[in-house]
């Protein structure tokens, strides 16, 4: 269910009448070896992926087995988010300003080191806030030390992970995915769910998540654009009810799209 290692795995130790792997990211921007992974996916009976872009992207590197390309997208269920989201939430302070949220694993992928030169300029610009990060990863003492250099450790909350992150993200202002590449972030499909406006660094699939100026904002991927696009929506709340009432008009619940993968698993 991950590329890579599990696929190479399922394709050389596991005896099954059909075989189905999932890529989750865009596979140009992945570092994946083309070569490596062919004699791989000609064995496999499909290959899923998250959306239209990453499907286009395998198409790309494979176009002898695009019939075996297929777009299972990440479910979700409105219901059950907010559910969860109903639990007490305690962010470890006693801070009262506007909150943003990201939820990401600490890794260069996910480019949080992008997003603290933001955060730094905006603070020396007098702008009131807090960053907290939910998540683990390899980064996390570089991005601690990055915060201290840039005399914002007061400012950015590593809140480590936690086993429901959905009262942390109903209780936040703005959704910060500040990454470097994505196939389709779940956990922005999560904050979608939950209404929240949203920021996107400009991926390569930012746009099969959000529309940017409808219901959240894509910038550019450097720290100038995600300050930019943080200020904007952080002295604007007008514009963060905007985009909270086009995604509260919309039903991301999309439950039935597990028939995809048994209709997968049932064909001949």
């Amino acid at each position: 269910f991950m590329e890579g290692q599990p696929i190479y795995y399922a394709v050389t130790k596991v005896q099954a009448k059909r075989k189905i792997v999932f890529i989750h990211g865009d596979y140009n921007a992945m570092g994946l070896s083309q070569d490596f992974d062919r004699p791989y996916v000609k064995q496999l009976d499909a290959l899923c992926t998250v959306s239209e872009g990453c499907k286009m992207a395998l198409e790309d590197n494979f176009p002898e087995f695009r019939e075996k390309f297929h777009v299972v997208y990440n479910i979700l269920s409105a219901q059950f988010l907010r559910k969860m989201a109903e639990a007490p939430v305690d962010f470890g302070d006693r801070y009262s300003g506007s909150r943003v949220l990201s939820i990401a694993r600490l890794s260069v992928q996910k480019g949080l080191d992008l997003a603290l030169p933001a955060v730094a300029s905006l603070r020396e610009k007098g702008l009131e806030f807090r960053w907290y990060i939910i998540g683990v990863g390899p980064e996390e003492a570089a991005l601690q030390e990055q915060a201290r250099s840039l005399g914002i450790e007061q400012d950015v909350c590593f809140l480590g992970e936690q086993a429901n992150p959905y009262p942390f993200l109903r209780a936040c202002d703005v959704y910060l995915q500040p990454s470097r590449f994505e196939g389709k972030s779940i956990a922005v499909d999560e904050a979608m769910g939950l209404c929240k406006p949203i920021l996107l660094t400009d991926f390569s699939t930012a746009a099969d998540q959000v529309t940017s100026g409808e219901n959240g904002l894509i910038v550019p991927m450097t720290p100038e654009g995600i300050a930019e696009g943080l200020e904007k929506l952080l002295t604007h709340g007008e514009l963060r009810q905007r985009f909270h009432d086009a995604l509260e008009a919309e039903d991301y619940t999309n439950e039935n799209e597990i028939e995809k993968v048994y209709s997968l698993i049932g064909s001949e």
